[in-house]
């Protein structure tokens, strides 16, 4: 089979497309023709082996295979099994399914990789169903980006009965960005986008009430006063959110440089705000939850573009430049 393998670290050229040997399912597993894979900014980290930290996991001075015999980009799959291992029972062949690779297996509860290929190996209980109406792409683009929205949503509190709830999403375009846009509306929230201008238009029919053109006004000296920040971005200093947060508000660093995330660690037991960071985890039950608001419409993924596997370095240099709308894909 196909995968889009890499084996430096580098930029999006170090990426090439191969033939890798076939999979075959464990005890417990299944094997999944891979219809679509969701790239994320994880993905660009796992790439450059940066922050440098993150070799400790990945190897030091090169990739190295974890559970899968080759070292490939992408968590996000979505697509149909195609062999089961022994003692599976929850699943069979020609099961539409999705889910995050990331976090496979208990010995690498992190760093387990490589949805950008034709097929896919991982245990059956994580192999999630894909309701009837629900396309692969949607499911695949759901995991890391839509997991994140959420669990960064229940970690600054806010609940499906706080209606009076400003939330102030910093990134609003992107992948986690249009996800936390839609469900905290949902919530019933107030939501307020911060994006380019050219990308309002996206973020409003997503549900935002209002949006901030980062180039043309600072969000942070309006004077707006807001109980949620949830900061897709992270280019900014926590003391800077400090200002446009109510006094019992809750900041969310969703993504930023460790030295930003660190701060808050460190401020927050010292102010009545809460400056919050987020290490998203699979969870299967919010698997679930996500790709049931997809069926019911109550969420609406938003993909910019699916590249074929073989345009897959364009793919990553796209990602890379931080002005994607919505979700990337890769389609084997």
């Amino acid at each position: 089979m196909e995968a889009l393998i890499y084996e430096q670290y580098g930029g999006p050229d170090v990426l090439r497309l191969a033939e890798v040997a076939d999979l075959a399912p464990r005890p417990g597993e299944v094997v999944v023709e891979v219809k679509a894979a969701g790239l994320n900014r994880a993905d660009g980290y796992m790439l450059s082996g940066t922050p440098l930290p993150l070799r400790f996991m990945t190897g030091l001075t090169a990739p190295r295979p974890r559970e899968l015999p080759f070292v490939a980009v992408g968590a996000d799959f979505a697509g149909v099994v195609t062999a089961v291992g022994e003692d599976v029972t929850s699943r069979a062949v020609g099961d539409r399914v999705f889910g995050q690779l990331n976090g496979e297996t208990k010995e690498q509860p992190l760093l387990t990789f490589g949805t950008a290929a034709e097929h896919v190996q991982l245990s059956a209980e994580n192999a999630v169903p894909i309701p009837d109406g629900v396309s692969f792409r949607d499911a695949a683009a759901l995991p890391m980006a839509g997991m994140t929205a959420l669990q960064a949503i229940r970690r600054a509190g806010l609940t499906p009965v706080d209606k009076q709830q400003r939330v102030l999403v910093v990134g609003a375009s992107g992948g986690v960005g249009t996800f936390c846009v839609q469900i905290a509306k949902r919530y019933g929230a107030h939501v307020t986008a911060v994006c380019s201008g050219r990308n309002a238009g996206l973020v409003t029919s997503l549900g935002a009430d209002s949006v901030v053109d980062y180039t043309r006004r600072d969000v942070t000296l309006l004077g707006e006063l807001f109980d949620v920040v949830l900061d897709c971005v992270g280019d900014r200093s926590i003391f800077a959110w400090r200002r446009v947060l109510s006094r019992r508000g809750a900041y969310v660093a969703i993504a930023g440089e460790p030295l930003q995330l660190l701060m808050c660690t460190m401020v927050n037991p010292f102010v009545s705000q809460r400056m919050l960071t987020l290490l998203a985890k699979r969870d299967n039950k919010d698997l679930i939850e996500l790709v049931g608001m997809v069926a019911s419409g109550d969420l609406r993924p938003h993909v910019e573009r699916a590249f074929a596997l073989s345009d897959g370095a364009e793919a990553m240099r796209h990602l890379l430049t931080h002005r994607t709308r919505g979700k990337l894909l890769l389609v084997p």
